[in-house]
């Protein structure tokens, strides 16, 4: 199968991408397809399609994920338009294009909209899924109207006056991931600064009810839903920088807890993952409270494929490796081609 992985992009999570994207590469080239691996903004040159695929090209080089979240340069600042040059005519002559993409302009169903009138098959939700999903608040109203149980949160942009706020309290910007731009606030002293670091990343910020308690997330491959892992923190919570440059973070799966409440937590990220239109693979994060009562924070449309993502391990404890999960994430997106 010819497939092209599309990574990069402009987003907070660039370099994350850059990460997932070559692990999948890697991996659908272990599993015997024709993958080449292309930056979505970068300019290629136009080569014979059959050509191209057989030669299985890494266009990007080595990928790192940096201590913190890339900030556009000049380079993307100064280009006309968001796709390089020749980076859609290939993915027209792809079998599907893997969207190894994390963040703005590939999440919020921009990137799904644009494949959508091509006629290009591609993996993950479609873009009205993508779009609710990477909306906080949007998504938060739909987990209200749905019994889906969710922390109290108002939103707010730079011109509001903000008052009355409960502390704690967690201010995180309404869309992107890899908790870029999201501070648990202790006091209001840290108020005002938390709100300016998530402003920098987003024009409408959330302020959400701080739930003390225990993290778990919940994989979910093709409406089958995976074992729940839990993420245990030494100190401070789980940021960007501790996601993917500590070893004060352990990740255990299966989660250890009471399967009741493993069973409402799995039938929960289901409800979700349903309401929001997903399809293909999601992970839906939660929070439980000391009294045992379950928090739906947020849905990821798009999760991370890197070596400490989530949802690769959870996959891994029902014995799916890496490369088997790539494949069959492929394998959906071709079965659900309209």
């Amino acid at each position: 199968m010819n497939i092209v992985v599309l990574t990069g992009g402009t987003s907070s999570e660039r370099d994350v991408s850059l990460s997932s994207g070559t692990l999948i590469h890697k991996a659908l080239i272990e599993k015997g397809h024709h993958a080449i691996l292309i930056d979505v903004c970068e300019d290629l040159p136009l080569i014979d399609s059959e050509a191209l695929f057989e030669s299985q090209k890494n266009f990007i080089g080595d990928a790192v994920i940096t201590a913190k979240p890339f900030i556009l340069n000049e380079s993307h600042l100064s280009k006309k338009g968001y796709f390089g040059q020749h980076v859609l005519d290939i993915c027209k002559k792809a079998d599907v294009v893997f969207i190894a993409m994390h963040g703005a302009n590939a999440e919020d169903g921009k990137i799904q909209a644009v494949f959508d009138l091509y006629g290009i098959t591609y993996t993950g939700s479609g873009s009205f899924a993508s779009g609710l999903a990477m909306d906080k608040a949007i998504a938060k109203q739909l987990f209200m109207q749905n019994n889906i149980p969710t922390a109290k949160s108002i939103t707010i942009t730079k011109h509001d006056k903000i008052e009355d706020i409960d502390i704690p309290c967690v201010v995180k910007p309404i869309n992107g991931g890899s908790s870029i731009g999201v501070t648990i606030v202790k006091n209001h002293a840290e108020l005002e600064e938390s709100l300016k670091e998530a402003f920098l990343f987003c024009d409408q910020v959330l302020i959400e009810d701080f739930i003390s308690g225990r993290e778990f997330s919940v994989g979910i491959l093709d409406r089958d839903v995976l074992p729940i892992i839990e993420i245990c923190m030494e100190e401070g919570f789980y940021d960007y920088f501790n996601k993917y440059h500590t070893e004060k973070v352990s990740e255990i799966t299966p989660a250890p807890i009471d399967e009741n409440k493993a069973k409402e937590m799995s039938e929960l990220a289901l409800k979700a993952y349903d309401v929001l239109g997903l399809k293909n693979y999601a992970r839906i994060d939660f929070m439980m409270d000391e009294t045992g009562n379950l928090y739906c924070l947020e849905a990821n449309s798009l999760p991370g494929m890197t070596p400490s993502s989530l949802l690769p391990q959870e996959a891994l404890a029902v014995g799916i490796d890496f490369a088997e999960v790539c494949e069959k994430i492929v394998c959906y997106a071709l079965d659900h081609r309209v």
